[in-house]
């Protein structure tokens, strides 16, 4: 049996689903990355899924007057918390939710976590960063990414500002365009939140939109919202190179992470 040097943990519920496909990411890329032969030999992971109690993070990003999502998520940290001390293990964690790594509430929780000295346990990695990180690594002589996100996640460049620091031009689509975008994601009718899968309607109009990115001279594509990847399941090899999925960026670094004699 494999040693594991530190418990994965998931902060879901921010949409339902971005969890769930993270998790399952986690097991099949372990799979790929470790040698498993049993149960015991995949990570260990701690997995939040509370979306009922989680407020929006977009409506509290546009106006702090509304619930603020830091409140019940620094509560999930300290049960986290007190599950490594129980097995005397340390967490690494994301919240797998673009959006929420706007500053105002990334920075808010990552500041709080230090506040409290749970960080002696806990380690928040940031989601965007460490998918360009994955970029950079995996996809080395990339120069020009596009990038289909919510609104939230546009208007507070948390993408533009971290691919700019590796040298990368983003490019994304029109304003107008954007808006069909966000419907895509919360329609009540068949939007990705409602249905928790994608519509036809929401297939056709995410993978236009792909290709309108790559006509402009995107090498590739980010989906910079965690519940795109309903929308792309079932897409020919040839079709998934244009992507990159943050999803699995981001579940293969926290692998790699768990093992390092740094996290013991």
């Amino acid at each position: 049996m494999l040693q594991k040097a530190a418990i994965i943990g998931i902060i879901g519920g921010m949409g339902p689903e971005a969890g769930r496909i993270l998790h399952g990411l986690i097991i099949e890329e372990t799979k790929k990355l470790r040698p498993v032969g049993q149960d015991q030999d995949h990570c260990d992971v701690l997995h939040f899924g509370l979306p009922s109690i989680i407020p929006d993070r977009a409506t509290y990003i546009f106006d702090q007057n509304q619930p603020n999502p830091v409140d019940v998520l620094i509560e999930i940290v300290r049960s986290a918390v007190f599950v490594g001390k129980q097995f005397k293990r340390p967490i690494i964690s994301v919240v797998p939710c673009n959006t929420f790594h706007a500053p105002i509430l990334f920075n808010d929780l990552m500041n709080r976590i230090k506040q409290e000295k749970l960080d002696e346990w806990f380690t928040l990695y940031d989601f965007v960063k460490e998918t360009v990180l994955g970029i950079v690594e995996t996809f080395s002589k990339i120069r020009k990414v596009g990038l289909l996100s919510t609104s939230g996640t546009r208007k507070t460049l948390i993408y533009a500002q971290a691919l700019e620091a590796q040298g990368i031009e983003l490019i994304q689509v029109t304003d107008e365009e954007q808006l069909k975008v966000d419907d895509a994601i919360y329609n009540p009718v068949d939007g990705l939140k409602a249905l928790s899968k994608a519509s036809s309607r929401t297939k056709e109009l995410l993978r236009n939109y792909v290709q309108t990115l790559r006509v402009q001279g995107a090498e590739k594509v980010i989906l910079g919202c965690t519940e795109f990847p309903l929308a792309f399941e079932g897409l020919e090899s040839e079709e998934r190179e244009e992507l990159i999925d943050p999803m699995r960026l981001v579940a293969q670094r926290l692998i790699h992470m768990a093992y390092q004699p740094s996290a013991r």
